[in-house]
């Protein structure tokens, strides 16, 4: 995340820099719109990296939820097969007449 912020400022700043030298002398009422406009840009890769980022944590909960969902439902089918195992076990031996 700091890599990421050390790049957008070095963009910033090379844009002020290139700003300045392009439109210092020509225009400089349009200099400080044009510092405005990047600022946003780079708040808005900013914050595109952040939403980013919790993004992949949100799908990596889920997966993990998931997986633990899956996991109880082994187990509980395991449960009911071995009921459902032990249910005709008995029902053999009842219809087999033995006492």
């Amino acid at each position: 995340m700091a890599s990421i912020s050390a790049l957008l400022g070095l963009i910033l700043y090379v844009a002020a820099v290139m700003a300045t030298k392009l439109f210092g002398q020509v225009s400089p009422e349009y200099f400080g719109v044009f510092i405005l406009v990047s600022s946003f840009m780079v708040l808005n890769l900013f914050i595109a990296v952040v939403v980013s980022a919790m993004e992949s944590e949100v799908v990596a909960d889920l997966r993990a939820e998931e997986a633990e969902a899956h996991s109880e439902e082994q187990i509980a089918n395991a449960q009911i097969l071995a009921e459902i195992r032990a249910l005709r076990a008995e029902l053999d031996h009842m219809r087999s007449g033995t006492p």
